[in-house]
């Protein structure tokens, strides 16, 4: 299951509680290009929390596999001598198998020289870039390393704007940008004297758990995470018990989390804006106030022990993920975690096994929500929906990488639009390569009707069904209609424009459904639409007028 909140990272702390031994993920994905035409024998690369996990090629239809992933956010990023550059993320917990599709983008080579403030080159210095106008392109990163003569060279920088950082050690940071569709020449200057500096203590720690100890660190400039330098990433506490991460840009969000096993640190992040004035900051050991406690409650015929539990932060964003907490409970249903957030702050839990829910209310089903306080909770849990269908195409193919969502069916009908309207998801899948999905732990309610939408590059489909008194859908095999696309030119002054990012937005759900990136000749395909009202307009800007979308293929300007 998968969510459009901008996602970073996975916090898996060792807790008091047994943490909950996940099993292995099986990762399929797909790269396409703008046209969604297959990429052949791209270089993939798997990441989890940084720290590389494996690297393959895709093949001949665009496809790769990494058949053995742990059950955390991974970021897959993935390059090709064109040179073109494309990254993602997917969220693995809970899931033995998952697919991503990624679209890559036309990239170009940014070079130049780092110096300090004094005009010498400066060897050793980081250099990074990536996107920051959309959270969709926030992975496509480049980062390389200056030489003995302050030389750098990024190889595969994303066509249009992106933002280029440069830092060394105890210096500042340098921030400039780069647009256009052609190799671009970037100088950068550092200070070398960092007045930026953030310090994280560790308190009451025993000598073992300070030898342990790690900082994590992430960075965020307007909501979208950035690259950050490798010797930034990961922090060991120095000998005065503090970290300190110096010399960050200005307007950037620093979030830092501490790593240490078999211990509950609190808080699970703080975050600093970077700024010159700096701040201290302090972690705390085996703060009891920390404790988030309760009970599971459920049928007397249903199993309470030994489920597997997550908490995070009620609030939506990327410090939510960052903050998750993983756990058991107890034989007896009770349990103890560490909990993601302040006192009389908002949580938010769920069960990971996929027999069982959260027993939970609209319009956030299958989560227990409650401030954080010294009572023990009641979490009432129930027996989970699963949803099954296997989607084909033309010919009968089986159809993979299809998203597909589940709403709660909507009746009414409005302005005329041909189509219902539809509010907050139930849940979310992707089929795989043999056309399968599986949709988990879903709170459904007898006798209610729900809508099932599947997109794909194949071709949608609406299918309109009543939850009956099996906790298991069986919707089948569902054939694919014929859907719109989207045959797109992005134009500035009549003329095509290389790179250009798009949003499409649609009345049927409130929301933008995509963005996407043109090639190097203004062109993009976006296939699989439900024909409809859309609106489609540049990043950054909005859009006056709908578009009508028939089935098959729509010819689109945008300028």
């Amino acid at each position: 299951m998968r969510d459009r909140t901008p996602l970073l990272l996975l916090l898996a702390l060792s807790l008091p509680a047994q943490a909950p031994q996940l099993p292995q993920a099986r990762l399929e994905g797909q790269l396409v290009d703008p046209r969604q035409r297959p990429v052949v024998g791209a270089m993939v690369t798997a990441e989890l929390d940084g720290e590389l996990l494996g690297k393959t090629f895709s093949d001949a239809s665009g496809t790769f596999v990494f058949g053995r992933l742990p059950q955390g956010i991974v970021v897959v990023r993935a390059t090709t001598k064109t040179p073109d550059v494309g990254g993602n993320w997917v969220d693995l917990l809970g899931n033995e198998r998952a697919f991503v599709r990624i679209v890559m983008l036309p990239a170009r080579k940014v070079t130049g020289t780092v110096r300090d403030d004094a005009g010498v080159p400066v060897a050793g210095a980081w250099v990074m870039a990536a996107p920051n106008d959309a959270v969709e392109f926030a992975y496509a990163t480049c980062v390389a390393e200056s030489d003995g003569t302050g030389h750098y060279e990024l190889t595969h920088v994303p066509i249009g704007f992106a933002l280029v950082r440069a830092w060394a050690v105890g210096c500042d940071a340098f921030e400039g940008s780069v647009d256009g569709a052609t190799d671009a020449v970037l100088d950068a200057r550092i200070e070398r004297d960092a007045f930026q500096e953030h310090v994280f203590s560790l308190q009451d720690a025993t000598p073992q758990q300070r030898g342990e100890a790690m900082l994590h660190v992430e960075a965020t400039k307007r909501g979208v995470p950035v690259p950050l330098p490798p010797p930034l990433r990961r922090l060991r506490l120095g000998e005065d018990s503090t970290w300190t991460v110096r010399g960050w840009p200005f307007g950037d969000e620093v979030h830092a989390r501490v790593v240490l096993p078999e211990a509950l640190v609190t808080p699970c992040v703080h975050v600093a804006l970077a700024d010159r004035g700096g701040c201290k900051r302090k972690f705390t050991v085996g703060d009891a106030t920390a404790w988030l406690q309760g009970r599971l409650v459920g049928p007397s015929d249903m199993p309470l022990g030994n489920r597997a539990l997550l908490a995070q932060p009620f609030e939506p964003g990327a410090l939510a993920t960052m903050s998750r907490v993983l756990g058991r409970s107890r034989p007896d249903g009770t349990f103890t975690l560490a909990c993601p957030v302040d006192r009389d702050e908002k949580f938010a839990l769920r069960v990971l096994d996929s027999d069982a829910t959260v027993d939970g209310a609209d319009p956030v089903r299958a989560w227990f929500v409650a401030a954080h306080d010294s009572k023990q909770h009641a979490v009432p849990i129930q027996p989970a929906h699963r949803i099954r269908l296997r989607l084909l195409g033309k010919d009968q193919v089986p159809v993979g990488g299809a998203t597909v969502a589940v709403y709660q069916a909507r009746a009414t009908r409005q302005r005329g639009y041909p189509m219902q309207t539809f509010g907050s998801p139930l849940g979310f899948g992707t089929a795989d390569l043999d056309g399968n999905v599986v949709i988990l732990g879903l709170d459904l309610r007898e006798g209610e009707t729900l809508s099932c939408i599947a997109n794909a590059s194949e071709g949608a489909k609406e299918t309109v069904f009543t939850v009956a008194t099996s906790t298991t859908v069986d919707l089948g095999d569902v054939q694919l209609d014929e859907a719109a696309t989207v045959l797109g030119t992005a134009l500035l002054d009549e003329r095509p424009l290389p790179g250009a990012r798009v949003w499409i937005k649609s009345p049927l759900f409130g929301m933008p459904i995509g963005i996407v990136a043109a090639d190097r000749d203004g062109r993009f395909v976006v296939r699989g639409l439900l024909p409809s009202h859309y609106w489609l307009a540049f990043v950054g800007t909005t859009a006056d007028d709908a578009v009508q979308l028939v089935p098959g293929d729509n010819e689109i300007k945008v300028q």
